[in-house]
């Protein structure tokens, strides 16, 4: 059995070093590989990685979704025990990882996901919330906050169920939601990382702009209502209470008293800013925007003789290949042209992905790779 590790990096040069540095150091008995999936760093990220025994997957940062940045490092690994951990997440010990996996090895769970700790004082805020959903103790109660900032699963589950490419963010609560009632999860307080985001108005509005769009996908696509009663008048007049009541009674507690005066303004900013992702226009999935101009069965609209046909070869290059037909879309316009795919026996999932998202693309599907050679 095999352990695949998979970390999500972007522009991580203060953290890489430190985290990888700690994963192997790991003591565990089992095997395990490391993936490092970047979208697009432009700062020394890759340079430290390179340092170590590390497989790079690189995908564009135009392409980047948490949970498509997750999908494509699995697709890359080969462990039977997938491991998920931020770039910016620091295993605070050397028997993080076996904490982590115990429960899969036993039996007892196909998921686990671990203890968060925040750095003291960096962000308060966040200090709230990391100890409210991550305790010390095991959780018998409340809402299981399963967090791929670090996490384990068997990796059946997501051959299963893979991870919403769609979603803005919260990817890992709703694949939660959609597997827990056939697989088993576990909180282990032992296997803790520390994860802390500096207090910065551009990220609180970033952050809260997003989770108001993904818990609209996921009542818009999937009726699932996160907030629960909070849509309501009382509701919301409940839900502010308490969450206001919860960072004082902390920040008193750990004499936090600038950020106590800070408070009022900062969750009411954070309030407005999500009440505004939550109603922005819909959640446009990249996978089924359509410009203009769209071909219906190899004719543009209107049916006029196909004037351009337009030949793409292919081989495992699924995000590539999506953004190379949107361009061509957007480029083309009202254009008569008809898009042929060709397909060198690629083995990842370019062919369902293109044909759901783009139907009236022509699909050749080679079964052996041609060396280059587009065949057909």
């Amino acid at each position: 059995m095999k352990i695949s590790i998979i970390i999500r990096a972007k522009d991580e040069e203060r953290h890489i070093g430190r985290v990888l540095e700690s994963i192997f150091r790991q003591n565990t008995p089992l095997p395990y590989e490391v993936i490092l999936v970047d979208s697009g760093s432009s700062d020394k990220t890759l340079d430290i990685a390179k340092t170590y025994k590390v497989k790079i997957a690189a995908i564009p940062s135009s392409g980047f979704s948490y949970g498509y940045s997750l999908n494509y490092g699995i697709q890359q690994s080969s462990g039977e025990i997938v491991c998920c951990i931020s770039a910016h997440c620091i295993p605070s010990h050397n028997g993080w990882l076996s904490e982590l996996i115990g429960p899969l090895l036993q039996g007892k769970a196909q998921a686990t996901y671990g203890r968060q700790i925040p750095a003291k004082g960096v962000n308060p805020f966040e200090e709230v919330f990391l100890s409210r959903h991550f305790p010390e103790a095991e959780k018998r109660d409340g809402r299981v906050s399963f967090s791929n900032a670090n996490c384990a699963f068997v990796r059946k589950m997501w051959e299963e169920v893979k991870f919403d490419e769609q979603i803005p963010s919260w990817e890992d609560y709703l694949w939660y939601l959609l597997t827990k009632d056939r697989f088993v999860f576990h909180y282990v307080p032992n296997a803790c990382v520390v994860h802390t985001h500096p207090f910065e108005f551009p990220r609180l509005r970033k952050t809260a702009h997003r989770d108001g769009k993904a818990f609209r996908y996921m009542k818009d696509r999937y009726n699932v209502d996160i907030l629960g009663n909070a849509d309501s008048l009382a509701g919301k007049v409940r839900f502010v209470a308490n969450d206001i009541m919860n960072h004082t009674r902390f920040f008193l507690k750990e004499r936090y008293l600038n950020h106590l005066l800070m408070l009022p303004f900062v969750k009411m900013y954070s309030y407005l800013t999500y009440w505004r992702g939550y109603h922005s226009p819909a959640v446009i999935a990249r996978e089924t925007e359509r410009p203009t101009g769209m071909i219906k069965g190899g004719r543009a609209a209107g049916s006029h003789p196909c004037v351009v046909s337009c030949i793409i070869p292919n081989w495992n290059h699924r995000q590539l290949l999506y953004e190379c037909i949107f361009s061509i879309y957007q480029t083309m316009g009202d254009l008569p042209h008809e898009i042929i795919v060709v397909d060198n026996a690629s083995t990842d999932d370019s062919a369902e992905r293109i044909r759901e998202s783009f139907p009236e693309v022509r699909w050749i599907q080679n079964h052996e790779s041609g060396g280059g050679i587009v065949k057909g």
